[in-house]
Formats: structure tokens, sequence, C-alpha cells
């Protein structure tokens, strides 16, 4: 596999984009570390995976996954959730609950900005 290939054509476009939108989104500067390869049989998530998204390029198939360790995730989503809401209003939000038994539970939240007739 050529490691270069996946960094720079494959990896790199989501990292930069997410650090761009950390800044613009969260306002949190963020600096980005070396890559480097993993032992698959020892692999484990840090913490939460937030998305999974299937990518190729040329021959390469594979599946960026983007990990965020507890305190990192709770940072960036209640500053997200600060910007979005900014000032109280009357903002709804709506959210649907997903428990898994024995793991723990996440939810989809759809934040109403205003309704239309």
């Amino acid at each position: 596999m050529d490691l270069y290939r996946v960094h720079t054509k494959i990896l790199m476009p989501f990292v930069n984009e997410s650090v761009q939108a950390l800044a613009e989104m969260a306002d949190l500067e963020a600096t980005v570390g070396k890559g480097f390869q993993e032992d698959v049989k020892g692999y484990d998530f840090m913490g939460y995976a937030v998305c999974v998204v299937a990518r190729t390029f040329g021959s390469i198939e594979g599946k960026v996954v983007m990990n965020h360790q507890l305190n990192s995730a709770l940072t960036i989503g209640n500053r997200l959730l600060a910007k979005m809401l900014g000032e109280p209003s009357n903002q709804e939000i709506l959210s649907i609950p997903i428990d898994i038994p024995g793991v723990g539970s996440f939810s989809f939240s759809y934040l109403l900005h205003q309704k239309t007739q």
C-alpha cells in the first residue's frame, strides 16, 4: 500500500477541512500531528467514532474514521452548540435518542431556527 498516497490524497483533505471547520465553527485552533501506521490487532477507537466515510483513490479502497477522546468530543460539541444557538431565543430542539443496551446511547438532534408556513 502506498502510505504516502493514502496520507496526502485521502486523509489530508479530511484533516484540513476539519481544522478549518473547528476554527470557523467553534473558535478552536487545532494543530496537525505526524501521521503513523497502526497495527490492526492493536487498533482501538480512541473514544467516539464520529463518522465513517468510504473513500477510494485509484486502486486504494478504505474507510475514514474520525475518533474523538471524550474531552474533545464534549468541548467541540458544546462550542458548536453555543455558536449555533447564539443568544437565547425561542429555538426548538428536536431529538431522537438511540439506546444500545449495556453500552450507552447517542442521539440525533435538529436545531429548528424558524418555521415557515
